[in-house]
This record gives structure tokens, sequence and C-alpha cells, in this order.
């Protein structure tokens, strides 16, 4: 007997000794559904498609839970931006409007190419109070930044004392001088410092053609002008030297009065065509480093070590580049 023969002979006694209710039962009686091979082929085709629908919904589900939800218009920003485009005035409700615009604002100021235009579209920016407007920003773009203009009187005897120990040059000794004149108003002492920073934190190459000196660093981080009308003066003369060495504009601090004994209590931050004026050179210092992390821009070349250790070890604004001078300091801070 052949394997084929073997196989008909099986299926056709199979089909013989089969019956019609091995493949379907009525419901009637005590059966409340269809019954049989067909019915239960039914049941489970059903199942596994509720099964697989469970398990797709439960997948879609937890798509739309990562998802972020679609940005709707921010109608009331840009009711405020179209109010701030048109109206510098009256101040309180240009900083209402200034707080509620955010939003939208930031997208600008994100944007570093946007930057040149960003204070003809806004023009408050040059009014006479126009720092309060960078609060605003600081406070919304780094909310966990720290108080540094109240935390740098509390590390000035620390740093103080680094300079003394570390100093590089010879132009330290009458600054210390300054920085430990207990008769010494604050307005001194914070110039005498940024001044003393660069002897630790020395100026680095800026530049293919210069290799700034100590007291270059010191000539650019605070400039000095006899009376407040020669400040964007003198501002503009820096701005030629960067040009001519291919070094970007910055925000500068400039103090009236021909040298620290000489101060008139009058601190100027300029950039570009903007100028605002302080009666307290920590107030200065304190908007020249907010104004610079709100709009992104970089930091002066010649002095930057001074600047970035303000900005990062003081105010708490990370920093993307690193620099053994400034870890020394930090670490020697961070121990007292």
């Amino acid at each position: 007997m052949t394997f084929e023969s073997t196989r008909w002979q099986l299926r056709h006694y199979s089909s013989l000794n089969e019956k019609k209710t091995m493949y379907f039962i009525p419901r009637g009686g005590d059966r409340k559904n269809h019954g049989g091979k067909i019915a239960n082929k039914i049941g489970n085709l059903k199942q596994r498609k509720r099964k697989r629908e469970a398990k797709e919904n439960e997948y879609q589900s937890a798509k739309q839970v990562n998802v972020e939800p679609k940005s709707t218009r921010n109608v009331v920003a840009e009711e405020a931006v179209e109010w701030l485009m048109l109206n510098t005035e009256p101040w309180g409700v240009v900083l209402d409007q200034w707080r509620t615009s955010y939003e939208l604002r930031k997208v600008d100021l994100l944007s570093h190419k946007r930057i040149p235009k960003f204070f003809t579209t806004y023009p408050q920016y040059k009014c006479h109070h126009g720092f309060q407007l960078i609060d605003i920003d600081f406070q919304k773009a780094f909310p966990n930044a720290e108080n540094g203009w109240m935390k740098l009187p509390l590390l000035l005897p620390r740093i103080t004392e680094y300079i003394k120990k570390r100093a590089l040059d010879p132009s330290a000794a009458q600054l210390l001088k300054q920085l430990f004149d207990e008769g010494a108003n604050n307005d001194k002492k914070v110039c005498a410092l940024l001044l003393a920073l660069n002897t630790v934190l020395p100026p680095i190459a800026a530049a293919s053609r210069l290799k700034p000196t100590i007291l270059i660093g010191q000539e650019d981080t605070l400039i000095f002008v006899d009376a407040k009308e020669q400040a964007q003066l003198k501002v503009q003369e820096t701005y030629r030297s960067y040009t001519e060495l291919n070094l970007p504009i910055v925000p500068k601090l400039i103090a009236v009065g021909k040298n620290l004994d000489q101060l008139q209590g009058t601190f100027v931050v300029c950039y570009g065509d903007i100028c605002y004026e302080f009666q307290s050179a920590s107030r200065a210092v304190d908007i020249l480093i907010k104004l610079t992390a709100v709009l992104g821009l970089p930091f002066s070349k010649i002095s930057k070590l001074v600047w970035h250790f303000l900005s990062g070890c003081i105010y708490g604004i990370q920093q993307k580049e690193s620099y053994a001078s400034i870890n020394k300091l930090k670490v020697y801070l961070d121990k007292g």
C-alpha cells in the first residue's frame, strides 16, 4: 500500500464518521450561543481582533502622551508685541507689555542674526530706563541664575586674598591697597577688583596681530573717561580698534573719572548706540553681564576671562568654555 493510498483512505474514513453537529450547533434550549467548529472559529477570530485593537489603542495613547501638543497662537503676546512696536510710554505699561510679550520675543533673542534689527523693532531699549527690560528678560531666560549683584560683595574678601597670593603683575600691589582699604567705598573696590582680576586671569591671545598684556586687559575691562559725555565717543573709538583686529563689538563698561582715586560716581554700560547710566559700579557690572547673556553676545576677547569668571562663578550662568585659571580661582572660593 502506497503512502498516497493510505492518506486517501484515512481522509475518506474521517469524512464518513464526521457529523454535521461537529461544525455547527444552533442555539436553542439552554444554549445561548451557536456551537461547533465554525462558531468556535468565528469566536476565536473576533477575540483576536479585539486584542489587536486593544493593543493598537494602547500604543496610540502612549504616543499621544509623549507628543507635545500643537502650538497655538498666543494672541495676548501678539497684541503686546504690536503695542510695543507703536509705543514707548507710559513706562509702567511698557514693563507690563514687555513681560507679556516675552514668549514671542524670545524667538528673536535666540537668533543672533536678528539682534541688529532688534533695537529698531523695540525702541524701548534706548529709553533712559531700558535696562529694566534687560532685567525682565534675564529673569525669564535664566530663572535659576544667582543674584550676582548681592553675591559679589560677600566674595570680595576671598577673591582679594587669592589675588594677593597669585597675582602675576606688579600692578596688583596698588590695587590690593584699594581692596584692603576699609575706608574705600564699594564703587572703588568693585573697580579695583575688575582691574586686579586681570592679574590672576590674564588676557589670552585675542587676534593674530594682538597678544594682549595684563595692562591692555585692564584697559579693556574698565574704560575711564573724564566726563560722561565722552563715554559713547570712547566706546566708538574702541569699536574701531576691534574692527581693525577683526573682533566683534561687545558691551563695554565705562567709569567717569580719570582713575580709581578720582571716580565721580557715574558708570555707563554701552553697546552700539545704547548707553545706560548708573550711580553704582556693581549695578553697571550687573547689567553688562545680563545684557550679554540675554542677547547671547560674546565677551571681549581681550578681557574675556574676567567676564567669564563673573558671569559663570558669581551669577551661575553656564559657560561653553572652560579655563584652568578660572577653575583654580573657583576651587579656592569653594573651599572658603
